[in-house]
């Protein structure tokens, strides 16, 4: 998948070309097949307003840190904070050196999911009668979580749909997943009424758009304000509301 927005606005740096990366698999309602989901439309309005050339390209969330290292790609959506990624990554910084959260993509929240009938939990500060590891996503920052958190985990799921059907089976005990993803795929006839989703979250962080280390030297200027026009974006009531759907 891949998507083209070309809307220069006066004063912008309209040379500027971007190549970001999304991950292929659905997130509802961030990023749904088709290039329709929220994040993609709020890309794609900071595009227009800054007035620089768009495109998104959709691929394993893996590939993209590993397009974005070797340049193949500019910058990666939406990615949470990790000391790993800012080797070779840029995220919005304030002035004095610390991650600037105002301009984020966006906040997301992980939580644990386990079969109605499971007997591990989570109480907000630790896990009880888990026997075996937590299922999690390739790829995804909450794995890290997890095992700062003291627990094993099992990050070598593709997708949530994938996690989902190994907690109905019975294989898993439990898995993080994002929220409002686990939450969409609870109503699905395959699962509802199987799998529960226990609170509090696990925990919530926010996510940015990140450039490589060259891409954001060598285009300072278009970059930051790039990061503002996705912060201006976010507040807007059009992408908000779908948000709080």
């Amino acid at each position: 998948m891949a998507m083209g927005l070309w809307c220069p606005l006066p004063g912008s740096a309209q040379s500027v070309h971007l190549r970001i990366c999304n991950e292929d698999a659905d997130n509802f309602p961030y990023l749904v097949k088709g290039g329709q989901g929220l994040d993609n439309q709020q890309l794609n309005l900071a595009a227009k307003r800054s007035g620089i050339v768009l495109t998104q390209v959709a691929l394993p969330w893996k590939r993209c840190f590993k397009e974005l290292q070797e340049g193949a790609v500019d910058g990666v959506a939406a990615a949470s904070f990790s000391e790993e990624r800012a080797v070779f990554a840029q995220y919005p910084m304030t002035k004095n050196g610390d991650l600037d959260v105002s301009l984020r993509l966006r906040n997301d929240s992980y939580s644990l999911f386990r079969p109605k009938d499971g007997v591990a939990g989570w109480d907000g500060k630790r896990f009880v009668q888990l026997a075996v590891p937590i299922g999690t996503q390739l790829g995804y920052s909450v794995a890290g979580d997890l095992r700062k958190a003291g627990v094993s985990v099992d990050a070598t799921y593709y997708d949530a749909k994938h996690l989902m059907g190994q907690l109905a089976l019975g294989r898993l005990q439990m898995a993080a997943m994002l929220t409002k993803e686990g939450d969409a795929l609870l109503v699905r006839p395959e699962f509802a009424g199987k799998i529960e989703r226990i609170s509090p979250a696990f925990v919530e962080k926010p996510y940015f758009v990140i450039f490589s280390k060259r891409f954001y030297a060598q285009n300072k200027k278009a970059v930051e304000q790039f990061w503002g026009s996705v912060a201006a974006v976010r507040e807007t009531t059009e992408v908000e509301s779908g948000r709080k759907r």
